[in-house]
């Protein structure tokens, strides 16, 4: 009698090293036979790692295309945009260049390479303008012009001022994180000193009321 093997689950041991972790990941990921919730969870693991700058967390990612869910090609497409790496190009390049790839995982593809803004994507994006499908031939015409403004002398003035707020508001968050963090301590020091008052408090009045 055979016995059918259960599919892979998410193993949370934090001492799992990064290698064992994707390598993790990636089973649950790509195995048709797990739940589709826990291969999302997957993905967005391996998103995290790839975002760290993981190109294996991102080879994992792209290892899972071969699934037939159209839904979840997607979701492998907006996750390697996200990473914003260049590593990740050339699985989004082959899925807009495959006809035979469902048109959601393309236009996702298309946005996703807009996302990484590479100059390299521009002669395939621009090659897909007349697509026979409409949402691949809108969203590769949105992504060229996207990439192209980034390129532009205006868009890199705005791509600078737009760092230098996030600074500024990264300062700003810091700040407040370190006051919430005092105004913490203020609190529990405040709370032993009304502790410790009341004990000493308390201690005396035992000591009058039975005097030795």
């Amino acid at each position: 009698m055979t016995t059918s093997t259960p599919p892979p689950t998410i193993d949370n041991n934090p001492d799992l090293s990064n290698d064992k972790k994707i390598a993790n990941l990636r089973a649950v990921l790509c195995n048709e036979d797990s739940q589709l919730s826990l291969r999302f969870r997957a993905l967005f693991g391996l998103k995290h790692l790839g975002t760290q700058g993981s190109t294996s967390a991102i080879d994992a990612i792209a290892a899972a295309f071969s699934s037939e869910s159209a839904l979840l090609k997607h979701e492998l497409s907006y996750c390697l945009g996200q990473t914003k790496s260049l590593h990740a190009v050339k699985p989004l390049q082959e899925r807009l260049q495959d006809p035979k790839e469902h048109s959601i995982c393309r236009h996702e593809s298309a946005e996703a390479l807009a996302a990484i803004g590479h100059v390299d994507s521009l002669p395939i994006l621009r090659k897909y303008l007349n697509d026979p499908d409409e949402t691949v031939r809108q969203t590769c015409e949105l992504a060229v012009d996207r990439i192209e403004w980034e390129m532009s002398e205006e868009g890199q003035k705005e791509a600078k001022e737009l760092e230098k707020r996030f600074v500024f508001l990264s300062s700003i968050f810091g700040i407040l994180t370190i006051l919430h963090t005092l105004e913490s301590l203020h609190r529990i020091v405040f709370r032993t000193c009304i502790y410790e008052f009341h004990h000493i408090y308390t201690q005396r009045e035992n000591e009058n009321e039975n005097p030795c």
